[in-house]
């Protein structure tokens, strides 16, 4: 519509330190609740003037679909009238997306599975050969550099 504004804001996808504490060693479920909790204690949203900050959307690559029905052909104000993909957050805000980061929860030599018998997810071990459901403490990847090839752009 021709409501559309372009904003500007500050993504988080992940956390190495807050408030001078080292959290990297974290669960990155926890980080980003970190993250959120960070965020809505600074957010200014009666400053204008200031970027917002937001945490980033996290998905679990099972929920994938979840990112799907959110996809919609749009007309952008400034694409010359051309649809362009579109997708629209948990807040109603529209934005056409530029990337998919993707992070790794589960350290070498852990993988994460799913029991149909149990109908719940566990944890198996390359090396040893061990299964658990319940969450191994060597199994939680640590905060890492991402690759640059797997960052684009991002408006």
């Amino acid at each position: 519509g021709k409501a559309q504004r372009k904003i500007s804001a500050i993504h988080i996808l992940d956390v190495l330190v807050l408030n001078g504490t080292d959290v990297r060693e974290q669960h990155f479920n926890q980080r980003i609740q970190l993250a959120e909790k960070f965020v809505k204690a600074v957010s200014k949203p009666s400053r204008p003037d200031m970027n917002p900050i937001r945490v980033k959307e996290v998905y679990r690559l099972e929920e994938m679909e979840k990112i799907f029905v959110r996809l919609e052909m749009k007309i952008i104000k400034g694409s010359s009238g051309t649809p362009k993909l579109s997708y629209t957050g948990r807040d109603d805000r529209h934005f056409v997306p530029m990337g998919l980061y993707i992070v790794r929860t589960v350290n070498e030599p852990w993988t994460m599975g799913f029991s149909k018998s149990f109908k719940k997810k566990f944890f198996y071990n390359k090396k040893t050969k061990d299964s658990t459901f319940d969450l191994p403490a060597d199994s939680i990847a640590p905060f890492h550099l991402p690759s640059l090839a797997c960052l684009s752009k991002m408006d």
